[in-house]
Order: C-alpha cells, then sequence, then structure tokens
C-alpha cells in the first residue's frame, strides 16, 4: 500500500467515525474485533450471495452440515501449516 493511498483510507476511517487520531499521530482503531453478524443480515445475505458461492459449492442446507466463517489476518507460517494439514485430510479421503 502506498503512503497517499494509507492517508486517502487514514482520513475515510476518521471521517465515518472508524479511528480516532491519539496524540503522537497515532491511529486507534475503534471497530470491535469480536463482532457478529446478524442472522440474515446484509453481511450475511452478502457473503452468501457473493463470497459463498465463489469459494464454496455446498449451501450447508444438508442435515448435520456446520456454516461458521471467522474473518482475521493470517501468518504465511500458519496458512502453510493450514495447508498442509488440509492436504493430509484429502490424501486420508481417498
Amino acid at each position: 500500500m502506498s503512503p497517499r493511498w494509507a492517508r486517502r483510507l487514514t482520513r475515510r476511517w476518521l471521517i465515518f467515525g472508524l479511528a480516532e487520531l491519539t496524540p503522537g499521530n497515532r491511529i486507534r482503531v475503534r471497530i470491535n474485533t469480536d463482532f457478529s453478524r446478524r442472522a440474515d443480515g446484509l453481511i450475511e445475505r452478502y457473503f452468501r450471495a457473493r463470497v459463498q458461492t465463489q469459494i464454496l459449492d455446498s449451501d450447508f442446507a444438508e442435515g448435520g452440515a456446520l456454516y461458521l466463517v471467522r474473518t482475521g489476518d493470517i501468518s504465511a507460517s500458519t496458512l502453510s501449516r493450514v495447508v498442509g494439514e488440509f492436504s493430509l485430510f484429502k490424501s486420508l479421503e481417498r
């Protein structure tokens, strides 16, 4: 991300009240990272209509299906470990 783009994004966050400026020109994000979506709310509907259909090939409507979504950042080493674990599961299914 370029410094110019970072400044533009920061201004938008400040305008919308998503962040605040603290002493020393530090930015404090005012969004709780642990939030839950409303059942069938705007985010849920957007996810189901756009994201889920692009990533997954299931509507999770079958009995016993689990629909759980957790957003966040993941380190490269953790991602590599998770990919390795899924590869192991995939090989066990054969």
